[in-house]
C-alpha cells in the first residue's frame, strides 16, 4: 500500500471533512452522557452529519438504532446495542486506529487527581500534600 500524506490547513480541514474530500481522517470523540445512544445515533443513525462524516448507510442498522433508543427493557436494550456493534463492525463502517486515554499531569504534591471517561475531574479524593 502506498500512502501520500497531505498537510491541510486547519481552516480547510472541516470543509474537506464535510464534503467527504478525504480517504482517511483523524477525529476524536468523547461522550457527554453515559448512554450508548449518543454515539450510536451520531455514528450509525443516518442523521444530518452523514454519520460522523463517514457516509455509512445501512437501513437495518438505522432501524435498530431507532428501536434501541426507546427500548425500556434493560436486557433487550443491551442486546440491541451488542447487535448494532456486530452489524456495524461487519460492515467495517470505521476503524479505530488508536485510543488516547486521559492523561493528567500534576505537581508531585498532588495525589489522587484524575478524570472519568466523560472528562470530568474527580476531585473528591484529590489531596494537596
Amino acid at each position: 500500500m502506498t500512502t501520500t500524506l497531505q498537510k491541510v490547513d486547519p481552516s480547510q480541514s472541516w470543509d474537506m471533512l464535510i464534503a467527504g474530500d478525504y480517504d482517511i481522517s483523524v477525529m476524536y470523540w468523547t461522550n457527554d452522557i453515559l448512554d450508548p445512544d449518543q454515539k450510536t445515533t451520531f455514528v450509525l443513525g443516518h442523521d444530518t452529519n452523514n454519520n460522523y462524516m463517514t457516509r455509512y448507510k445501512n437501513d437495518k442498522v438505522k432501524e435498530l438504532v431507532a428501536a434501541a433508543r426507546v427500548e425500556m427493557d434493560p436486557k433487550k436494550r443491551e442486546q440491541m446495542y451488542i447487535d448494532l456493534q456486530k452489524m456495524a463492525k461487519a460492515d467495517v463502517n470505521w476503524i479505530d486506529l488508536y485510543y488516547s486515554p486521559y492523561i493528567s499531569v500534576s505537581r508531585k504534591n498532588i495525589e489522587h487527581f484524575g478524570q472519568n471517561p466523560l472528562g470530568r475531574f474527580t476531585l473528591e479524593e484529590t489531596v494537596k500534600k
